[in-house]
């Protein structure tokens, strides 16, 4: 967080927030909170927290222009999940992953966690390259991606006639599009939509971007990886580099054609669109 151009009220109001963090958080500092004065607003906050033990603690890092801080095992009296919208994983959806109903598949800058559950080391080009498709007479979705500059690679995702893509400039500089128009992501999610009827929405959780449709897809970008959860309804006509989501582990390298490929450069290669 940057506080620029504050007003006498809003330096009031930052100064007793950090006024009551140093309270709250007395217990836990291993420094003395009265050398740092509480008057004055700082011009930057940066504050990072892992929940952990099932979301009862959590441990915090504090940073300010002063320096920074580390706060280990802070009990949590409240029920933080469902505040947690962006990454809320209900108890539905856990069940559905652990009976391997559902599946997810990651795409990194050089390695292929596969659909079912493979892992492959691989090189991506510049070429957009099919990472994900329903891949049947009437397809639902494609994810393709392609290397960008340095460790990142950009995505683009389609449903249905529309597009959502993400073009990575730099760390943490990402340029979302839809249809091919640049839109903004903040604190609120994007929904796009057709006719009243919602196509898919876009929600961006820290340096995340996640991308739902409807009992189609769930995917999820960072800059350096693709995270895809297909639908159940498309195992079996699924194809990309994240494999054929067949449940047999030894025939990922499926091709367009439905023949085995020896390696995933050929994989990479079968599997290019557009350069």
């Amino acid at each position: 967080m940057d506080f620029v151009k504050l007003t006498d009220r809003m330096n009031a109001i930052v100064s007793q927030v950090q006024s009551v963090m140093k309270t709250g958080l007395m217990p836990y500092w291993d420094i003395d909170p009265e050398i740092i004065p509480a008057s004055k607003a700082e011009p930057h906050m940066n504050i990072e927290a892992n929940l952990h033990d099932g979301d009862k603690s959590v441990d915090l890092y504090v940073e300010t222009s002063q320096g920074g801080q580390k706060f280990k095992d802070i009990p949590l009296s409240l029920n933080w999940r469902p505040f947690l919208r962006n990454l809320k994983i209900t108890a539905n959806s856990r069940r559905l992953m652990q009976y391997k109903v559902v599946h997810g598949c990651t795409a990194s800058i050089d390695h292929v966690y596969t659909l079912d559950n493979v892992t492959y080391p691989y090189t991506p080009t510049s070429c957009w390259t099919l990472a994900s498709g329903h891949c049947s007479p009437h397809p639902s979705y494609a994810v393709f991606i392609k290397k960008s500059a340095g460790s990142h690679l950009d995505a683009k995702i389609y449903f249905g006639g529309h597009n959502v893509e993400f073009q990575s400039s730099g760390p943490k500089k990402v340029n979302v599009l839809v249809n091919g128009n640049a839109v903004t992501v903040g604190e609120k999610e994007y929904i796009h939509e057709e006719s009243g009827t919602e196509i898919f929405k876009v929600v961006k959780w820290g340096s995340t971007y996640h991308v739902y449709s409807f009992l189609k897809l769930w995917t999820f970008y960072d800059g350096h990886a693709v995270g895809i959860i297909p639908a159940p309804s498309t195992a079996g006509q699924h194809c990309g580099l994240c494999g054929n989501y067949n449940r047999n582990q030894y025939d990922e390298f499926d091709s367009k054609d439905h023949h085995q490929l020896k390696t995933s450069e050929e994989l990479v290669e079968d599997y290019k669109w557009k350069c």
